[in-house]
């Protein structure tokens, strides 16, 4: 700083100017700096909200005795269930022919916004005729269907029971879902 005055002019008006100008770059770069400190901590929040949370397995494997007591129908649950986003709330209900195990963001959901995805079951239900036939685990024959809002519906049929599994994730994924399910449910 002592040398600028010799370097630019000797004159208070020539140093004015180089201070100010100074003075001016100082500020965009504490702004820079400022507006760099508030993105990395917006992609730190992002990062954090969109990791991969457990889709809560354990309180689906809570639900478990309300939803023996309810229904007479075999319950798929897969070993884990791993979805990514925002914690997910878990409730379920069943009756004789079947059950419903909702997935959602928000307690108590049933609108779309909320939604992320149903484990359900009903007796006496065919898979839709025009969907795609895909293998899964025990030589069952898996129906799957790509819906337009990104959510990946598979079902299968066991014992006279009609089982879906009704995702926001891609179809291997959803798959690899139904045959832990499979696997967990009729054993190894």
């Amino acid at each position: 700083m002592k040398n600028l005055p010799q370097k630019f002019g000797k004159t208070t008006v020539d140093l004015k100017l180089i201070l100010s100008a100074l003075s001016a770059w100082r500020k965009p770069v504490n702004l820079r700096v400022k507006l760099y400190f508030v993105t990395f901590i917006n992609l730190v929040i992002l990062s954090v909200m969109s990791s991969p949370v457990g889709a809560q397995i354990q309180e689906i494997r809570a639900l478990l005795p309300q939803l023996r007591r309810e229904t007479n129908v075999r319950i798929f649950v897969p070993r884990d269930l791993t979805l990514p986003g925002p914690r997910i709330y878990v409730d379920g209900q069943g009756d004789a022919n079947g059950y419903r195990i909702n997935l959602g963001t928000h307690p108590q959901c049933r609108a779309n916004a909320c939604f992320t995805g149903l484990l359900s079951a009903t007796r006496g239900e065919s898979p839709p005729a025009d969907f795609k036939q895909v293998p899964l685990s025990r030589g069952i024959t898996g129906y799957y269907f790509a819906h337009p809002r990104r959510i990946s519906i598979l079902y299968w049929v066991y014992d006279g029971v009609l089982y879906g599994i009704q995702l926001k994730v891609d179809e291997e994924t959803v798959i690899d879902i139904a045959n832990s399910a499979i696997e967990e449910t009729l054993g190894n």
